[in-house]
């Protein structure tokens, strides 16, 4: 397990470094994506807001956009294009008009615009002194997830999701010999989340490394995965007729749930339980392929290919 854990090890500090370097040549994911406006970071949620804006309450539109795996540092600027989108607050966050709809940005609280001028990790050409300094933080995390998964450490269930002593042993957790684990960084803090995952039933619980202790970050179901901008993607096939059900859901960086959006698809079938078409919801409401494509692909687009399973 300590081989395997430092192989992941490297192999995600060589990710760090070649993202840092100054000529770009390293790809690493893409972000979330946000907006800065009033010099504060709005994060997308992917929720879509039913609700109607008067042009007096419009802040003001999308001028430019930079890289997709960069942060905005200037007002008015985004990471995902769709310049010209208008803007405004609401309800503690931003909506933004997109594909003729408002959908929902909430402010992330841990930075500012002050804040990123000084935070060397907010672009992809921080430098290599980062990258060797963050080294010493993942050999800490890596080396208390080995212990937790050895059985030699407990980790502690702030909100006590599997236990009501407030923690958790890997002995108390329903682990069978197919269990997948892997590192990666959910909320972007530098440090790598520890995932485990049946590959069929049971749960799946992801842990995080906070000031010297492992902690329970996350549990959901295993029809989940992580994405690579840190939110999760719900996808469940069944039958009767055959159909898949998925959730896109984003997660805070304590790993609580900020939101959750729906959508399907559903075989038409006969009398002779044939296939005659499709039946396509979002949000609890049926709508054409087109409108389908098109709310949808930006959830499904997001790609997992950063995450490395491996059998625990």
């Amino acid at each position: 397990m300590k081989k395997v854990l430092c192989t992941i090890l490297f192999a995600c500090c060589f990710l760090i470094i070649a993202g840092c370097s100054q000529d770009g040549a390293g790809e690493i994911s893409d972000r979330r994506p946000m907006i800065m406006v009033e010099d504060g970071i709005y994060r997308d949620t992917g929720k879509q807001i039913a609700i109607e804006i008067d042009d007096s309450a419009i802040l003001g539109s999308i001028t430019s956009s930079i890289d997709a795996r960069e942060i905005p540092t200037q007002n008015g600027e985004s990471n995902f294009g769709s310049e010209g989108a208008p803007y405004a607050f609401y309800d503690d966050g931003l909506v933004v008009m997109l594909q003729n709809e408002w959908f929902f940005f909430e402010k992330e609280k841990g930075y500012t615009k002050d804040k990123l001028q000084e935070d060397p990790r907010q672009s992809t050409g921080a430098g290599n002194e980062t990258a060797i300094a963050a080294k010493e933080e993942y050999d800490a995390a890596v080396s208390a997830y080995e212990a937790l998964l050895q059985g030699d450490a407990d980790a502690e269930d702030p909100k006590c999701d599997l236990s009501e002593s407030g923690s958790v042993n890997i002995n108390d957790l329903s682990l069978g010999p197919n269990t997948l684990h892997a590192l990666f960084d959910m909320n972007g803090d530098g440090i790598p989340e520890l995932h485990l995952r049946p590959t069929t039933g049971g749960g799946y619980e992801i842990f995080t490394y906070r000031d010297g202790q492992v902690v329970l970050w996350h549990v959901d179901v295993d029809y989940c995965s992580p994405l690579n901008n840190g939110a999760l993607l719900y996808e469940r096939p069944g039958g009767a007729p055959p159909h898949t059900n998925y959730m896109y859901i984003t997660l805070d960086s304590n790993g609580n749930e900020i939101s959750r959006v729906g959508f399907a698809e559903y075989d038409v079938v006969d009398e002779n339980d044939l296939k005659v078409g499709v039946r396509y919801i979002y949000e609890d409401n049926d709508v054409s392929k087109e409108t389908w494509d098109a709310l949808t692909d930006k959830f499904l687009s997001i790609k997992s290919d950063l995450i490395e399973w491996m059998a625990y």
